[in-house]
């Protein structure tokens, strides 16, 4: 069983490097990994076991979409779900609006507005943003369910599918609980396509390497972990180091403050863009190395080291 406050935080803590004290900023370094609930095929789980051999004390964040216990028999999916986990991973829930998990939830199903664009050669998707509140509510309510079936309890975290998540869908998850929302992207990393267009559409204001802050909804307060270096296959292995290296300067300047780093991938296509993670985290081991900056593995999850400290929070101005 997965602790609900277990670490999802890998951490690199700048140092000696930057010519701080030891109240010097970090930057803590997230990798996190969408399960689209498509297909769960060897090549792309293999390719999850084998990275997690090579950092066996990284903890990993998996947004999970409990879509795969509708498709897939539940022990047979339940079983290449975990052969890939580790103590100190956290599960966080990721959703779609598919056909399936719609209906099974009891809600009317919608193929438009259409974010994948045409021609896709994937079935037609609407957004989250799409249904209302309350039935986003019944959505998150009924997946959860799923999840906790599966014996995942206590999830707490979030982050949609195609990062398009409405302020009607953040007050839904926080009135179920959840407690932190990963879905603010910086548009820019998807290029120029009808999805960026809806993800510009509902965070228009959010910078490349904007940082967690809090938002208010009428159900309460959500604490926001913007997916700041995207994923794998929506990001060049340069970018993620520039992004590195951009926090590593900001983290010189502003020596008062922590800065958060995320970058990851999805499941599906593992075995095609998994090894560009792989090498940002051994270019951030040799940046460590290198300039002898300190670092440590943080026993806090995410979520406590935030809330802990929400002066360290706060949006910063960075160029989009």
């Amino acid at each position: 069983m997965l602790n609900r406050v277990a670490t999802l935080l890998f951490l690199a803590i700048l140092g000696s490097l930057l010519g701080l004290s030891t109240a010097q900023a970090k930057i803590r370094f997230i990798v996190s990994v969408d399960w689209e609930g498509e297909d769960l095929r060897a090549e792309n789980i293999q390719s999850m076991k084998d990275f997690r051999k090579l950092y066996p004390g990284l903890p990993i964040h998996h947004f999970l979409n409990p879509a795969y216990f509708l498709n897939h028999p539940q022990a047979w999916a339940l079983h290449q779900i975990q052969s890939t986990l580790l103590p100190g991973d956290e599960i966080g829930l990721h959703l779609h609006a598919r056909q399936t998990i719609v209906e099974a939830a009891k809600v009317t199903f919608r193929n438009s507005p259409n974010f994948r664009g045409a021609p896709s050669d994937q079935p037609a998707e609407a957004p989250l943003s799409a249904y209302t509140m309350s039935e986003q509510k019944k959505l998150f309510g009924f997946s959860l369910g799923l999840l906790k079936d599966a014996g995942f309890r206590n999830v707490t975290s979030f982050r949609a599918g195609g990062w398009m998540a409405s302020p009607e869908g953040l007050e839904a998850l926080t009135s179920v609980g959840i407690e932190v929302d990963s879905s603010e992207l910086n548009a820019d990393y998807l290029g120029s396509n009808t999805l960026s267009n809806y993800v510009r559409s509902l965070w228009p204001d959010t910078s490349k390497l904007a940082q967690p802050h809090f938002i208010t909804t009428r159900a309460g307060t959500i604490l926001e972990v913007p997916d700041n270096s995207a994923l794998a296959d929506w990001i060049s292995e340069e970018a993620m180091k520039e992004n590195w290296r951009t926090l590593v300067e900001l983290a010189k300047k502003n020596p008062e403050k922590d800065f958060y780093f995320q970058i990851g991938f999805h499941q599906e296509t593992a075995a095609a863009y998994l090894f560009k993670i792989k090498n940002v985290i051994q270019y951030v081991r040799n940046d460590v190395t290198n300039r002898k900056i300190p670092f440590e593995v943080m026993e806090k999850s995410f979520v406590e080291a935030v809330k802990v400290a929400p002066e360290s929070t706060c949006e910063l101005s960075f160029e989009k």
